[in-house]
């Protein structure tokens, strides 16, 4: 994947956790979500994939999809087999 799509990816898993009320930034081509008081966690690739999907207008954007964090893991996958 070049920086451009990658660019993208972030700005549109950004654009998801601002419309969802969820405060996330970006720091040196990572996101970030607040966890608590003092706490911040870096989001891994593929959940930052998976929320820029989301925004994209995924079909999988019901209220069961907000309780994966993938579309490749087995988890994910069973609930809809």
């Amino acid at each position: 994947m070049n920086k451009t799509q990658t660019e993208s990816k972030i700005t549109l898993a950004l654009q998801w956790f601002k419309e969802n009320d969820i405060q996330a930034y970006q720091d040196d081509g990572s996101i970030y979500v607040s966890a608590g008081r003092d706490a911040d966690v870096q989001l891994s690739t593929s959940e930052v994939d998976y929320r820029a999907e989301l925004q994209l207008g995924n079909p999988w954007q019901d209220g069961i999809a907000n309780n994966r964090t993938s579309f490749n893991t087995p988890s994910a996958q069973s609930h809809y087999e």
